[in-house]
């Protein structure tokens, strides 16, 4: 058979434009052309569409028998199943969701573990940084008190001659309160860069140079006593006889054994404004070791001599009538303080 000649349309096979229907071919009588009858194999929707514009009407006629003869098409099995598996996507794609959406939270949940690990362990070492760098400073602050010039028993024999706060006008032979002004009850004003005293030898030069303590000392000494026998020279001679002097520098013990050589009790005093001023109340003058600051740049001793009526502090600088010519804030004094003591006579 010629296949080019041939074409299909509902089921039927087709010659050129004439149907080979029961009647066989075109043209041809009786039933012999029933076996050349043959159904569509791709089913009632798999047309052919005619070759050529002469088919047009075959195709039309052709058409409209298979519309009212062929039957309804029914799926294949194939097509069962392949809905079957299109139906059953939608659970399963739903389960591999569900599954990768708990595994996702899983791992979120292991990420925000780590992040807060992370983040107590971030915290632990800045905690313990903090806490070795205070460590570290206490203990350099320590070594400097215990060694340095304004350690606990020393301190420094140049700073008695140090500048005082900028600005300040120093005279240049500074005049201590009279001798035949001092009496007990009222604390004078005396000077180691006073004429006076101020080339009295003292610990390896003069008292000008390192004479802040006896000095201090001296003032304190007049003003609970009333005597007169101790003046910052004689005072820096009783401090060297007595080995209050350490390489060079005033040892805090003057302030403790060498005050009770002198007859005057003495003992310390927190920097705390409450505690200074109830010391001053009980009429305790007060000596200070302040370190570098407003008094000195070093190391020094000065004298808490009262509470002004403005509040602040009235202070005898042995190295500063500018100093002691104004009044301080306490909390500005306690601050450059290393240590304080409170003498009273005994």
């Amino acid at each position: 058979m010629d296949t080019a000649a041939y074409r299909f349309d509902e089921g039927n096979l087709y010659e050129g434009d004439a149907p080979l229907s029961c009647a066989g071919r075109a043209g041809a009588s009786g039933s012999s052309g029933a076996s050349r009858v043959a159904p569509n194999p791709y089913g009632r929707d798999a047309w052919a569409r005619p070759q050529g514009a002469g088919s047009r009407s075959a195709r039309s006629a052709g058409s409209k028998t298979a519309q009212g003869a062929s039957p309804q098409r029914r799926p294949s099995r194939g097509s069962a199943r392949a809905f079957a598996a299109s139906a059953a996507v939608p659970g399963v794609v739903r389960a591999m969701l569900g599954g990768l959406a708990r595994t996702g939270r899983a791992a979120r949940g292991r990420r925000i573990g780590r992040r807060r690990w992370h983040l107590w362990s971030v915290l632990s070492v800045a905690a313990l940084s903090i806490f070795v760098l205070v460590a570290i400073f206490q203990m350099a602050n320590l070594y400097v008190e215990g060694l340095g010039l304004t350690g606990p028993g020393i301190a420094s024999p140049t700073a008695d001659t140090a500048p005082a706060a900028a600005g300040a006008d120093e005279a240049d032979d500074p005049a201590s309160t009279p001798r035949d002004e001092w009496r007990g009850g009222h604390l004078p004003f005396l000077y180691q860069t006073d004429p006076q005293y101020r080339d009295a030898p003292y610990a390896g030069t003069t008292v000008r140079e390192a004479g802040c303590g006896p000095t201090s000392l001296a003032m304190v000494y007049i003003a609970l006593t009333g005597k007169t026998d101790k003046d910052p020279a004689a005072m820096a001679a009783f401090s060297e006889a007595g080995g209050y002097v350490e390489g060079g520098l005033t040892a805090w013990r003057l302030m403790t054994d060498g005050a009770a050589e002198l007859g005057l009790s003495s003992h310390e005093v927190p920097a705390d404004a409450g505690r200074l001023a109830a010391e001053l109340a009980e009429g305790h003058p007060v000596i200070c070791s302040v370190r570098p600051g407003d008094f000195t740049d070093t190391g020094h001793f000065l004298v808490v001599a009262g509470v002004a009526d403005n509040g602040e502090l009235v202070i005898h600088d042995p190295n500063s009538p500018a100093n002691s010519a104004r009044t301080w804030d306490v909390q500005r004094v306690l601050a450059q303080c290393a240590n304080l003591w409170a003498f009273e006579w005994v």
